[in-house]
């Protein structure tokens, strides 16, 4: 702007980067008032470079030693019981949520109802969620907060916090479509 010039002028852009990174500009081209200043301004700055990347990569070495130093652990098995309701029995196989942090299961009851229980991982006891009277082979959502079943013929699903089940579908073609719109 001082000259009137790009001081590292060139014709095509890749030209002018070269440049910048080449040669110096010509000072003398440069109001002597401001001179001082500007080549402060534009001075190539390779000295501290070399310093820093050595500080980077220094860095960078010892956060890859401290964070793959050790080996994870390895997966210890878990094993509890998952009881029937007094009087029940359990039906196989339990589902695990995709978050991996309950278990839902269908169990008929003493009087002969087939319910779904969900039980919590941390949790002793499971519950009964409402509406799944006759529920047959339950299965998550992808984000472990429904739970879908058969029964009486129809696809229901159910909020795994223990609302009551809304109907998808009522025939055998249209549940697949529905499941795959409701589970998206």
């Amino acid at each position: 702007m001082l000259t009137g010039r790009s001081l590292f002028g060139a014709s095509t852009v890749s030209d002018s980067l070269a440049a910048v990174l080449t040669r110096e500009p010509e000072w003398d081209r440069i109001p002597v008032e401001v001179r001082l200043l500007l080549r402060r301004c534009l001075e190539k700055g390779r000295i501290w470079l070399t310093p820093a990347a050595a500080v980077l990569l220094l860095a960078t070495i010892l956060i890859a030693f401290v964070h793959f130093r050790g080996q994870p652990a390895a997966p210890q098995p878990v094993r509890f019981l998952i009881s029937p309701p007094e009087g029940g029995f359990t039906q196989w196989p339990p589902r695990v949520s995709p978050d991996r942090r309950r278990i839902a299961f269908t169990a008929t009851t003493g009087d002969g109802r087939a319910l779904i229980w969900v039980r919590e991982m941390g949790a002793v006891e499971p519950h009964a969620l409402a509406g799944t009277d006759d529920a047959q082979s339950p299965f998550w959502s992808p984000d472990s907060r429904f739970i879908a079943f058969g029964a009486s013929g129809k696809l229901r699903r159910v909020d795994a916090s223990a609302a009551l089940p809304k109907l998808f579908a009522t025939r055998r073609k249209s549940c697949w479509a529905a499941l795959g719109a409701a589970m998206a």
